[in-house]
């Protein structure tokens, strides 16, 4: 954590921030802590269930270890959008990029609510950011070698 976030911030906002971010890694955490409490209770001794119960345990870990590691990038988004409305230079549309992975949407709203966007506005600039990203993000690409055409398809529509 650099000097320059805890001065914006303040450790008590950090402190907040990182609870608020840090979400989907403890309920990541959490499943991976459940499968292990869910064999230790239904039969510790078994150890085909452990060898079982690893793998999920640990794809759990290395994805909550990934989304607690975007905790910087988190931060300075949150940072960045603070200058930005210290000048008077924010947009509310400078957050859509955040709305495409549902750990950002965090950051998003965050960011929202100190531009001092009601909730219900809020809400809804998130369902239409994330709309949208999720149209930008569904496209296939078909491509015939032979003829050398291609045809893309994306947000639905043919081009």
């Amino acid at each position: 954590m650099s000097s320059g976030h805890r001065n914006i911030f303040g450790m008590l906002e950090l402190c907040r921030l990182w609870l608020s971010y840090q979400r989907y890694a403890f309920v990541l955490g959490g499943l991976a802590g459940g499968v292990v409490a869910g064999v230790a209770l239904y039969d510790p001794a078994a150890w085909y269930l452990w060898l079982v119960a690893a793998v999920p345990v640990v794809k759990l870990l290395q994805l909550t270890a990934e989304v607690a590691g975007r905790w910087q990038r988190k931060l300075r988004a949150t940072a960045l959008a603070a200058r930005r409305l210290e000048t008077g230079r924010f947009k509310p549309q400078f957050v859509e990029n955040y709305c495409g992975d549902p750990c950002f949407r965090v950051v998003a709203r965050e960011i929202l609510c100190r531009a001092g966007i009601d909730r219900a506005e809020r809400r809804r600039l998130i369902r239409e950011y994330t709309g949208r990203a999720k149209a930008r993000s569904d496209v296939i690409l078909m491509v015939n070698r032979d003829a050398g055409v291609q045809v893309r398809v994306s947000g639905g529509r043919i081009g």
